[in-house]
């Protein structure tokens, strides 16, 4: 096995305020960390003070993207230890992996086997 763990910044957990329907509110979130963006952001979820529930994910701090640059960081580090077998063009290669969670982490690994299979 090839172990990576991904440490972030805990954010706030936004099912609670959601507006609208939790599982929609919910996988805007999950969107946003995985492959960046500003889905929940912008203009339907919103705190009581009205600031958004979470800012906007830079591509580049997408999970996709920085597990992509890792894995092709250790590829060329450690060409030996078989890295480029989780990668399809720089991206990951999610059938040959497993994905697991704490938390709001398992939600984005649940996110991610129901949409990267």
């Amino acid at each position: 096995y090839h172990p990576i763990t991904n440490r972030h910044r805990p954010s706030s957990f936004p099912d609670a305020q959601c507006h609208g329907p939790q599982v929609a509110c919910l996988e805007e979130q999950h969107k946003d960390a995985i492959d960046g963006g500003n889905y929940g952001a912008g203009a339907t979820h919103f705190k009581d003070d009205g600031s958004a529930f979470w800012g906007e994910v830079l591509p580049e701090n997408s999970i996709k993207l920085r597990l992509g640059d890792l894995l092709t960081y250790l590829h060329a580090a450690h060409p030996a230890e078989g890295w480029d077998g989780f990668l399809n063009d720089g991206r990951p290669k999610w059938d040959n992996m497993i994905v697991s969670g704490h938390s709001q982490g398992a939600g984005h690994a649940a996110y991610l086997a129901k949409t990267e299979t």
